[in-house]
């Protein structure tokens, strides 16, 4: 009988040949572990990549969560302050109380100084609504206007203290 070899696909590859059944093998087990490691790392890292990303999403919830929070705390005590002063306004009319223009102007100052957001303050009366004596403080700027009506704006200076002007309404229907 006789044996004839080929060079078909049958044979082993020049580079395996002449290797023993031993080394074949541990090519062969080499070549598993990093194909192995290769697809656990990618699953790993598709894995890690959509936790990092679910976790970063949370984080920047939890983050405008918290400025949200500060945000409204911040409104909600500015709020208040205007709510106060106005409400010292009417319920010391409403009692029967004398408002002086000059006390007026300290509470409305010390509204205006007792938050850093606020820009200007004003408290601002209808004509002759505050003591009936508007044409005695006509064209008295900057707190009174043309008319003599209590309308002063504060607003703060770079340096400190106080800048005054009065507020002008348009006396139109519809004006501004």
């Amino acid at each position: 009988m006789s044996l004839v070899l080929s060079s078909g696909s049958s044979a082993p590859p020049a580079r395996l040949s002449g290797l023993s059944l031993n080394a074949k093998i541990c090519v062969a087990a080499t070549a598993l572990v990093v194909a192995s490691l290769a697809i656990t790392a990618t699953v790993i890292g598709f894995k890690s990549s959509s936790t990092a990303e679910a976790a970063t999403m949370e984080l920047a919830r939890t983050s405008a969560r918290e400025a949200a929070g500060a945000l409204q705390s911040r409104i909600k005590a500015n709020l208040y302050s205007v709510m106060a002063l106005s409400g010292a306004m009417t319920t010391t009319k409403a009692a029967g109380l004398p408002l002086q223009r000059p006390q007026i102007d300290e509470i409305t100052k010390s509204t205006l100084m007792s938050s850093p957001d606020f820009v200007g303050a004003a408290v601002t009366w209808e004509p002759n609504a505050l003591d009936g004596k508007d044409a005695e403080f006509a064209g008295k700027a900057p707190l009174y206007d043309a008319t003599g009506r209590h309308m002063p704006y504060w607003t703060r200076k770079a340096g400190g203290g106080f800048h005054v002007d009065p507020i002008v309404f348009d006396p139109a229907p519809g004006g501004q």
